[in-house]
């Protein structure tokens, strides 16, 4: 059964872009990852760095505001239909230096 997995998008105090975390993230096939925008400072698009592969989000994920829902909007779902791991790298396209790797372990 798939799973949905938060990757949290926050900044140090003081540093100049935040970090996704955890990079590198490995998850199965089918699995689900959520983004969640905890940086006080900007709103964060994710996007493959592939140039082959769809975009994800269509508008930034805004900054989350404490006690309110999280936007389902902020999903996007992983297939792998090899027999090995598929890396995906991406960057913030709003501040190219964001950047994550999400490992997708073949169907089993």
């Amino acid at each position: 059964m798939p799973e949905t997995v938060p990757v949290d998008i926050s900044r140090t105090p003081g540093a100049p872009l935040a970090e996704f975390d955890p990079s590198p993230l490995t998850i199965a096939s089918g699995d689900l990852v959520f983004w969640v925008n905890d940086d006080e400072e900007d709103s964060h698009k994710p996007q493959s760095i592939d140039p082959q592969s769809n975009t994800w989000m269509d508008f930034p994920i805004p900054r989350r505001i404490p006690g309110e829902p999280v936007a389902s909007s902020n999903t996007v779902v992983f297939l792998n239909t090899t027999a090995a791991v598929r890396v995906v790298q991406y960057a913030c396209e709003l501040h190219p230096g964001e950047t994550g790797t999400i490992m997708v372990e073949p169907q089993t």
